[in-house]
C-alpha cells in the first residue's frame, strides 16, 4: 500500500489565518506563517496555537528588528 503523502505550506501575509484554514481542511500542514500587523498576529496565533504553536517562532526576532522603509 503507498504511503500518503503530507502536503506542506507557508502562510505569507497570513492575517488572521483564512488560507491556513483553508489548506489544513484539505490535510495540509503549515510549516511557517508571517505577518506584521500586531493585532492580526495576535488573533492568528490564537486560532492556531494548538495545531502549530511555533509557527512564528523562526521569525519573531528577526522581524523585531527589521523595518522596510
Amino acid at each position: 500500500m503507498a504511503k500518503k503523502k503530507t502536503y506542506t505550506f507557508i502562510d505569507l501575509f497570513a492575517g488572521i489565518g483564512g488560507f491556513h484554514q483553508a489548506m489544513h481542511s484539505v490535510g495540509m500542514k503549515c510549516v511557517f506563517a508571517s505577518e506584521w500587523d500586531k493585532n492580526a498576529r495576535i488573533s492568528y496565533e490564537a486560532n492556531y496555537r494548538d495545531i502549530a504553536p511555533n509557527l512564528f517562532e523562526n521569525n519573531y526576532n528577526y522581524f523585531n528588528y527589521v523595518r522596510l522603509g
